[in-house]
């Protein structure tokens, strides 16, 4: 296979996805990529439509000097239209935000709904019709979960969203929502980076009833990675999905 080259002017990419062709009214086939802040240039979040004959891109985030690693997308304030859910890192500060979708070619406006504890990975998780945001802080090595007193269940006022750190067991890399055990619960797969004297581990976590407050078990499944930044992002995957017999891993490397 032949790779054939869209774009080469966004500078220091650090992660792409496809975005839902129902989350743009009018257009699909859309990408999204996150970039960082290196040197003289700001990282921002891109939406592009690739095209081998010229993929137009335009950037939707705003705010100087911070990173961003990962985007999910989820309606955020009610209004019926998918917005833009996403977290960053500079200078020893992390936030989730969220970018608000807006009507016609206008403006993303932006929410910051928590400082602190993210930075890059994290996960959208619908239990009961209300939503939570699962998050895994590489910086800060934590994981816990958000979620907002709002009554209607609206991401739109800082004061009303609330945390809870439920492990500080390294730093985390990506997360992955998936029933790791055949028992038809959710729970999480994440993997935590050796760094100097700190552990690499791949790991999972059985999310309890009440995830928010419980205590999440903690399983090692795979350990003794030695490599400075090892392991990277684990991803589980059933040769036969059908069967769904013992599960695997992908296990990627990263070296910082």
């Amino acid at each position: 296979m032949k790779p054939t080259q869209l774009l080469d002017s966004i500078a220091a990419p650090t992660n792409l996805g496809r975005v839902p062709d129902t989350a743009f009214k009018g257009t699909t086939g859309n990408w999204w990529v996150s970039t960082a802040t290196v040197n003289d240039t700001d990282g921002h979040i891109y939406v592009l439509n690739p095209n081998p004959k010229g993929t137009k891109y335009h950037g939707i985030s705003n705010g100087e000097g911070y990173t961003y690693e990962n985007v999910k997308f989820g309606d955020m304030n009610k209004d019926g239209m998918m917005d833009v859910v996403t977290a960053r890192y500079q200078g020893g500060q992390g936030q989730m935000i969220w970018l608000q979708q807006p009507h016609g070619k206008k403006a993303w406006p932006q929410v910051i709904i928590h400082e602190g504890m993210s930075d890059g990975n994290f996960a959208l998780f619908t239990k009961n019709r209300k939503k939570y945001i699962i998050v895994a802080g590489r910086k800060f090595s934590s994981i816990g979960v958000l979620w907002t007193l709002d009554p209607k269940g609206k991401w739109m006022n800082k004061q009303k969203v609330r945390h809870r750190v439920a492990d500080n067991y390294g730093a985390y890399n990506d997360i992955q929502l998936v029933d790791l055990n055949n028992d038809g619960r959710t729970d999480v797969l994440t993997s935590v980076m050796k760094r100097g004297a700190s552990r690499g581990h791949v790991i999972g976590y059985n999310l309890p009833d009440d995830f928010v407050f419980g205590q999440w078990k903690r399983t090692v499944l795979a350990a003794g990675f030695d490599a400075e930044g090892s392991p990277g992002k684990a991803q589980a995957f059933w040769p036969d999905p059908k069967t769904r017999g013992r599960g695997k891993y992908y296990i990627s490397c990263y070296n910082y």
